[in-house]
């Protein structure tokens, strides 16, 4: 007939709708409580060629009811992984068992929580870990642990949406191979791992890594609405880095330099010794990793442990920034606000201005040292750590690069140390993140 189309869904002939069912399950991601439109054609330009509405990208009736139910029950089970701004749906081009369904597995702790994280309140926990998530989370786990991927000949399919205006927002379309998949959240998980003061790593769930990226704000209320707000365009781009092995924004090490920035300054009247904290520092290592050319060969990667061969400036001055703020705390551990919160900061912003304060510093702390063997123990390391710097000139400004590298290079110090005092039965109360 005169009114017949082609249908953009199934390529035959068919009388098209005027207006299509909305689609609902997107409130929570800026969506309307009545649902939102798939296809949405309003403006007056959408009818330059004499269509009006839905007949611009005609679909009957029969294939948009298909197209209705299967958005909507996909987006009935995207609970994981929680993406900010977005419901990340996905499935595959054969059935898969639920346990192999690796990108479950990406929002969820894979680990028991054995260290304390000051946003567990602040973050929603499911009380109920069903059977196959902890299935999936442990091929996960394998794969951490460089076993060999699944081998499952099959094509997954990615499409994070949002809604905006009473439309859909198609934030991103991804699809490949099972196996790529895996191996490449298994390199995620590579460069993300970061070790503590036992040697250890916990990943956490990708909401707690979103939760660094967060602004400063006195109160910590409404978190999850403000990740929707504040990170619904850099999570899908983190997300997309995971799946594809790509570089990862830029703004996401600015971010996580503020987050350890402002935690750092914090009055929580906590008597311990303050270091970056460990998940923001995760996400620069990750960052360093594959954004910057010092580190794309496998033998260049930064270690999850403190790299005494690494001889990059800014990550040398960070180790040795971590011995003068616990040489202070030793010497002087009256003192209400430590080394870390005081310059931490200017340290790794404007080190060639700062060092030289903090070393004289030093100096009046090394006699206050009780114990011979102590000030033995950290004139040692100040040595060891500046005849790596030698001649070299401490950098004025540090880059975003530069800053990343002091944040993790402090980090995995502070860590080296009190893991060394652990051993020796030094019961050390650090601000362990």
């Amino acid at each position: 007939s005169e009114d017949s189309m082609i249908c953009f869904i199934t390529g035959k002939s068919v009388s098209p709708m005027d207006t299509t069912p909305k689609i609902s399950g997107l409130q929570s991601v800026g969506g309307h409580s009545s649902g939102d439109s798939l296809i949405a054609c309003d403006k007056p330009a959408f009818s330059s060629y004499g269509l009006e509405k839905a007949k611009n990208a005609c679909v009957s009736e029969e294939a948009m009811a298909a197209i209705k139910g299967a958005i909507e029950e996909l987006i009935k089970n995207a609970k994981y992984p929680n993406i900010p701004g977005c419901k990340m749906l996905h499935w595959y081009k054969e059935s898969i068992p639920k346990e192999f369904d690796v990108l479950n597995s990406l929002d969820q702790d894979l680990f028991e929580e054995d260290e304390y994280d000051e946003e567990t309140e602040q973050i929603e926990e499911e009380n109920e870990k069903k059977e196959d998530l902890k299935k999936a989370s442990e091929i996960i786990k394998n794969l951490m642990e460089g076993n060999n991927l699944p081998k499952i000949d099959n094509i997954y399919y990615i499409l994070t949406i949002s809604g905006a205006g009473g439309r859909i927002v198609v934030k991103n379309w991804v699809y490949g191979r099972y196996e790529e998949l895996c191996s490449n959240i298994q390199k995620w998980y590579n460069d993300l791992q970061l070790h503590n003061y036992l040697g250890t790593w916990h990943p956490k769930r990708l909401l707690k890594y979103f939760y660094r990226l967060l602004r400063p704000q006195f109160s910590s209320k409404n978190t999850f609405e403000r990740m929707n707000k504040e990170l619904s365009k850099i999570s899908t781009e983190i997300l997309y880095a995971i799946i594809k092995n790509t570089p990862i924004s830029n703004a996401v090490a600015s971010k996580a330099l503020i987050y350890i920035y402002s935690e750092l300054l914090k009055n929580d009247d906590k008597n311990r010794l303050k270091m970056p904290d460990r998940l923001a520092c995760s996400l620069l290592k990750a960052w360093l990793i594959r954004n910057n050319k010092n580190y794309p060969k496998e033998e260049n990667k930064m270690a999850p442990d403190l790299d005494e061969n690494n001889e990059n400036i800014a990550y040398l001055l960070g180790r040795l920034f971590a011995v003068y703020a616990k040489l202070q705390n030793e010497a002087v551990p009256e003192y209400n606000r430590g080394l870390a919160e005081r310059f931490f900061h200017s340290a790794s912003t404007n080190p060639a201005f700062i060092f030289g304060k903090i070393a004289e510093l030093a100096e009046y702390q090394f006699p206050k040292l009780k114990e011979e063997k102590k000030r033995i123990y950290y004139k040692k390391m100040l040595t060891e750590i500046y005849e790596k710097l030698g001649n070299r000139k401490i950098p004025e400004i540090c880059t975003l690069k530069e800053k990343s590298e002091f944040a993790v290079g402090c980090y995995q110090q502070y860590a080296k140390m009190y893991k060394k005092n652990d051993k020796e039965g030094d019961k050390e109360n650090v601000n362990q993140q």
